[in-house]
């Protein structure tokens, strides 16, 4: 029972961490797309849209979207969707 629990708390840190550091490469790549620090713009993250981020800052937004070829996944903005939404 116990490695089936620390089973479940690894996939579940496992998680964190790659949303943790997509997070922060969406804030980077927003900074240098925005000329904005990083410290004045938020991330938007959508639950129903795991491949989704927003980021609002320094009087611009932008949706960035997860493209993958194979293991090889990048976050690259997607002007076509239009200002951030807040989530709900």
């Amino acid at each position: 029972m116990k490695a089936v629990i620390f089973l479940a708390a690894l996939a579940v840190s496992a998680c964190v961490v790659e949303s943790n550091t997509a997070h922060e490469w969406v804030r980077k790549r927003a900074s240098q797309d925005f000329n904005c620090p990083m410290g004045q713009l938020t991330i938007y993250h959508y639950t129903n849209k795991p491949h989704e981020k927003g980021a609002v800052g320094c009087g611009k937004g932008m949706v960035y979207v997860e493209q993958c070829q194979g293991s090889d996944c990048r976050w690259v903005a997607d002007p076509s969707r239009g200002e951030p939404k807040r989530p709900n």
